[in-house]
């Protein structure tokens, strides 16, 4: 179904994610503002922040399908990841519904999350044609 010129193994993609956590928690703990300043340089300049992570997004799922993982399995793994993630904002709930209410209220939340938004229908749409073959 794929056809990538080069894909990562998944040994390889696991190596990259712990190796960004450890230094992540090295910086933190050592220098908490050199993590924010290099957060904020990355953030800041958003089309290439999104051109590089749909790159780098298509690359490893990619790589995952290549690597025999379903479109199912992936959201399994999503599932599991969301459940972490809730996990590390929850205690920071307060500001969060703010930042959620500020969103809706501006009236810009569908004006700049459509793209998201699209990549996230398409790949449910993959996962529910895998499961239920609509197409």
């Amino acid at each position: 179904m794929y056809y990538l010129p080069w894909t990562v193994s998944l040994k390889t993609l696991a190596l990259i994610v712990i190796a960004i956590f450890v230094i992540k928690m090295v910086v933190l703990l050592v220098k908490p503002k050199a993590w924010m300043d290099l957060a904020e340089k990355i953030y800041m300049n958003t089309i290439v922040t999104v051109i590089v992570s749909v790159i780098l997004g298509y690359l490893v799922l990619g790589s995952l399908v290549e690597a025999g993982i379903t479109y199912v399995q992936i959201f399994a793994v999503i599932s599991f990841v969301i459940l972490l993630f809730a996990l590390s904002i929850a205690i920071y709930a307060k500001e969060m519904i703010a930042l959620g209410r500020n969103l809706i209220n501006s009236g810009s939340l569908w004006k700049k999350a459509w793209f998201p938004v699209l990549v996230w229908v398409v790949l449910c749409v993959l996962a529910l044609n895998e499961m239920y073959s609509f197409f």
